[in-house]
Order: structure tokens, then C-alpha cells, then sequence
């Protein structure tokens, strides 16, 4: 089985001695395949960050009111083998745009937490 690979001596415009190695047959057309299928996964890609930019651009934005219940997902590195995943707390006060200060059993989190870091509780 042959790739189609060759090798050639050339001179060049100042007279040194260039090596020329062309690819064609199978490996040529592996390459153009690679190419294509790059091509579609980018255009897939952004026709899938579109559609999502839409969907989520037309739910409605959900208002929190203070003393709504929230579920806080605690991150692995914090977690032992026998915690929970989440802590339930309530949104005690709003903070200049979209942040909350939280409230749990254990006391108030430090920081504030936005609605996406958060699964509200109905």
C-alpha cells in the first residue's frame, strides 16, 4: 500500500538545493477529509450556541423574593465522603444587582451568590 508520498531535488531562485516532499494519493485525501469534518463540527458548534442563545434568551427571568428557599450546591474539594451535596438556605437580603447574601442553619455565607450558583426551591 502506497501514500502517495514523494520526494524531490529542486534549485531555487539563488541556486540552493531544496527537498520537496508532495503528498497525495490516500494521505491527501485523509487530509481533506480531517478538513471537512473540522469545517462541519465548527459550523455544528455555532448552530448550537445559537440555538441556546435563543431558548434561553426567551424564558422569563424569575424574580427571587427575600425568605425564598434555596438549594446551594457545595463544591467536591469541601465535601467529605458522608456530606451532602447541597445545604438548603434563604435569600435574606439583595445586593446591588443580581447577588443575594444566603442565610443557613450554620450562619450567613460570606459573598455574594448569583441565581445561576443557585437551584431556587419551589
Amino acid at each position: 500500500m502506497t501514500f502517495g508520498i514523494g520526494t524531490a531535488l529542486t534549485r531555487d531562485q539563488f541556486h540552493c538545493t531544496i527537498l520537496i516532499i508532495t503528498t497525495g494519493g490516500v494521505l491527501a485525501k485523509k487530509f481533506e477529509q480531517f478538513d471537512t469534518i473540522r469545517e462541519n463540527c465548527r459550523k455544528r458548534t455555532t448552530k448550537q450556541a445559537e440555538r441556546m442563545f435563543h431558548r434561553n434568551s426567551k424564558k422569563g427571568k424569575i424574580e427571587v423574593v427575600l425568605g425564598t428557599s434555596v438549594r446551594i450546591p457545595v463544591p467536591l474539594v469541601d465535601q467529605a465522603k458522608c456530606d451532602q451535596c447541597n445545604i438548603l438556605g434563604v435569600v435574606m437580603e439583595k445586593i446591588g444587582g443580581n447577588f443575594f447574601h444566603l442565610e443557613t442553619k450554620f450562619g450567613v455565607l460570606e459573598g455574594g451568590y448569583t441565581l445561576n450558583r443557585v437551584l431556587i426551591s419551589f
